[in-house]
């Protein structure tokens, strides 16, 4: 039995290749409501004047999908990709599980990973994920799945992920972040 209930282990936080990866240090939201969970995608804000740094916030809808900016990889807070099944299904479950995703508090740093790769959350409501899938941002679910014609591809699935009957049952997968714009 392993002492760490890491879903991805070896890989605690950060891209999966540092020379690959492009990381952007950034703040999560001060006026967010929520804690911030690893891997969710997250959209760039404008920033107050005395912030030198980019903040981030959760993506909510199609206009907030368009602004795009990455996934957190790492905060202030630690955090790890929980195994399928723990329970932790809303970014306000704070610390309610021992697969305890959250990385940031609102107003901490983060690392964001913004272009290659990375884990990231996805949603498999509608269908499965293959290899090779454009990814979208879901919204409702904070969370990447496969695109349709019309839809802002953000990335490109890595691993394949099967399809889940509920929304609770989260799955996080290896994504490549490569912005391609709307998909014919």
């Amino acid at each position: 039995m392993s002492l760490t209930p890491n879903a991805y282990p070896g890989l605690a936080e950060g891209p999966i290749d540092n020379k690959a990866s492009s990381v952007v240090n950034a703040v999560f939201n001060p006026n967010s409501p929520f804690a911030l969970p690893i891997g969710f995608p997250v959209k760039i804000l404008l920033p107050p004047a005395s912030q030198l740094l980019p903040v981030v916030d959760f993506i909510f809808n199609v206009s907030d999908a368009l602004r795009f900016y990455g996934i957190p990889v790492a905060g202030d807070r630690g955090g790890i990709y929980p195994r399928a099944g723990s329970g932790f299904a809303n970014p306000d479950d704070t610390f309610a599980t021992p697969d305890n995703p959250i990385i940031a508090s609102p107003g901490d740093g983060v690392r964001v990973c913004t272009q290659g790769r990375c884990v990231a959350q996805v949603g498999t409501i509608a269908s499965e994920i293959n290899v090779g899938d454009p990814l979208t941002v879901i919204i409702g679910q904070l969370a990447l799945g496969v695109a349709i014609s019309g839809d802002n591809v953000v990335a490109r699935a890595l691993q394949f992920v099967a399809q889940k009957a509920v929304p609770e049952e989260e799955s996080y997968a290896v994504v490549d972040i490569q912005r391609e714009g709307i998909l014919p």
